[in-house]
């Protein structure tokens, strides 16, 4: 583990911004309380620190210990990410952030990401809660200036899929100059009266519906609905996910991201009872000897996180046993009083039904030096035509279409090549 001491001012003074070319000033500026900085690339290395940080610390599950180390064990390097964790410590020798990062290539650049951004929710990082609203830009600016001392060979940051804010508290980092995503992501406030929250989002003659539906799927076979208790019950039903979801990406004409076997592995670790926090769930919907519906996600804090879902195709399809059981698991979660059911990123049905709130989330693109200046240029262009795109409506309806009439090609393709 590398170690360095850096004087940070903890101030609500911030700095002038600066153009992506012009490299972030590491000055020395007027202190009031310090951070020492300590870099490592394993957190096997602060396994008993970051648990006990992640319990209070303001974060989400896509830092938390178990998803950084599973991810890290598993499929950081098929991704060509290289571990880059910091953590920073006050005067007194406590811990107060956990910055959980990586160092990729980009266009024969390093660039400084976050660990699995790609495929996390949200990148967040964790702050102690009596220091994050401390935290300005100067401060953020210098903390940068350091990483890119002690890795040099960075040339630019560029973080994805980072919130404005997180439970009410504003991101430190969405103080830098950054572009608001084009990705969309939204979340369910729960009440512990399931009821009345489900009437106050459903109308009469939907509830209606999906009762009618409700009692043609039980007639279909012995319905079940519950939640895998033992580490094989989660492993057998994740196999069921698996398979599932390969069918419906097929049947889409889309690519399946869990055909990646690295994937695959970072899903089985995360049902595995490894005894580092945050739970994973595997709830699901059977009929008789068929496994009509899987829903995954974690419990981390006061928060419940949607992951993935699947179902099985056919008949069955028609009397919607996925939102049912989605419908059973919210009701779940608010007996059990927890307060946020995450929806995540991206669109879908069951996000537009439940009518969650949106949780903007913007990117960061900035150089660290002379060389990284094309490399964000280039995602900083990506980054407003996308958020372009996105905001013009004939323009979205195009792209969409031709989205459709891949998917459509590709399903042919798929098609002609099983029937051959």
């Amino acid at each position: 583990m590398f170690i360095m001491t850096m004087p940070i001012g903890i101030s609500s003074r911030a700095s002038p911004l600066v153009p992506a070319s012009e490299k972030l000033s590491t000055a020395p500026r007027r202190s009031v309380a310090s951070l020492s900085l300590s870099f490592c690339t394993d957190p096997a290395h602060i396994t008993d620190q970051w648990l006990a940080f992640e319990t209070s610390a303001h974060a989400t599950l896509f830092q938390s210990y178990k998803w950084v180390s599973a991810w890290c064990r598993t499929a950081a390097l098929a991704y060509g990410e290289h571990p880059l964790i910091l953590t920073g410590y006050d005067a007194a020798g406590r811990l107060a952030l956990i910055w959980p990062m990586a160092i990729v290539q980009k266009l024969g650049t390093c660039v400084l990401t976050w660990l699995g951004q790609a495929r996390s929710n949200y990148n967040f990082g964790l702050y102690r809660r009596d220091i994050i609203n401390q935290i300005g830009e100067a401060e953020i600016r210098a903390i940068l200036g350091q990483i890119a001392r002690h890795r040099p060979e960075i040339g630019a940051i560029y973080f994805l899929k980072q919130p404005f804010e997180w439970n009410g508290v504003k991101n430190p980092l969405s103080q830098l100059p950054s572009y608001p995503a084009a990705l969309r992501a939204y979340a369910l406030n729960l009440s512990p009266d399931f009821d009345s929250l489900y009437e106050s989002i459903f109308g009469a003659r939907s509830r209606s519906t999906l009762r009618r539906k409700e009692r043609n799927l039980a007639k279909t076979g012995s319905m079940n609905i519950a939640l895998a208790e033992t580490e094989t019950q989660r492993l057998e039903l994740l196999e069921t996910f698996l398979r599932q979801k390969a069918i419906q990406f097929q049947n889409q004409g889309e690519s399946n991201v869990f055909a990646d076997p690295s994937m695959q592995m970072f899903y089985r670790e995360l049902a595995r009872d490894t005894g580092d926090g945050a739970p994973f769930e595997c709830a699901y919907l059977s009929l008789g000897d068929t496994i009509a519906a899987t829903f995954n996600g974690m419990r981390f804090q006061d928060m419940f996180y949607f992951l993935t879902a699947s179902m099985e195709l056919g008949e069955l399809k028609r009397w919607s046993p996925g939102f049912i059981l989605m419908r059973e698991h919210v009701a779940r979660h608010c007996r059990q009083r927890t307060a946020v059911f995450d929806l995540g990123p991206g669109e879908g049905n069951h996000k537009a039904a439940w009518h969650g709130h949106e949780v903007p989330l913007f990117e960061t693109h900035l150089s660290l030096s002379p060389r990284g200046w094309a490399t964000t240029v280039l995602s900083q262009t990506k980054a407003q035509s996308k958020l372009a795109i996105k905001h013009n409506p004939i323009l979205w309806k195009t792209a969409q279409s031709i989205r459709g009439l891949t998917r459509a090609l590709r399903r042919g393709i798929i098609c002609e090549s099983n029937s051959s």
